[in-house]
């Protein structure tokens, strides 16, 4: 863990922190940094941490009644099982 949060120039304390889900913020930069470090896949630990890439905002913000909808579709979806995407 020390040599991963040297990496992405953050404290080993810190990203200790981070791990075990206490209130800490990494930015958008530091989360896709912690991502190709791990080869995680970043939208993952961007949602896990509450947030939502730039450019997924921007293109929610072109359209948003759309993606709302397409939203609350999927959950729906998810809850009942019977989507036909």
């Amino acid at each position: 863990m020390r040599q991963v949060a040297q990496r992405i120039n953050i404290e080993p304390s810190y990203l200790s922190k981070v791990e075990r889900g206490e209130n800490t913020y990494l930015s958008e930069e530091k989360i896709y940094a912690l991502a190709q470090e791990l080869d995680e896949d970043p939208d993952v630990l961007l949602a896990l941490s509450g947030k939502v890439s730039e450019d997924i905002q921007q293109i929610i913000r072109k359209r948003p009644t759309l993606f709302a909808q397409l939203i609350r579709e999927l959950k729906i979806c998810r809850i009942t099982l019977s989507c036909a995407l």
